[in-house]
């Protein structure tokens, strides 16, 4: 059987770049490595459509969580510390502010 690999003159486009970064939230590093990883693959079979074929490298990177995220998960919130600091002396205040309450009363 005969092994196929991508093509030397594929390329990674600037959208093909951007599809990946946003639909996985990663980096311009991790498309590269994954890229990489991609091109060292060998294939039993000629594909005539290798875009599709990146595209499908990284949906499967994704569902066996291959991909290395940078950027923060969906869904959660990335606190500063300014505000961790402004929230801590909320609380503080707050707290004084009970503990003045149950002095008086």
């Amino acid at each position: 059987m005969r092994s196929h690999f991508v093509p030397d003159n594929f390329i990674v486009t600037d959208e093909l770049r951007s599809w990946a970064k946003a639909t996985f939230r990663i980096d311009d590093k991790e498309v590269d490595r994954q890229t990489e990883e991609w091109r060292d693959f060998e294939y039993k079979r000629a594909y005539t459509d290798w875009t599709r074929c990146w595209r499908r490298w990284f949906r499967q990177a994704e569902k066996y969580d291959t991909l290395k995220r940078e950027h923060k998960p969906r869904g959660i919130e990335v606190i500063s510390d300014e505000t961790k600091r402004s929230d801590a002396a909320k609380a503080i205040a707050q707290m004084a502010e009970y503990r003045d309450r149950a002095k008086r009363g």
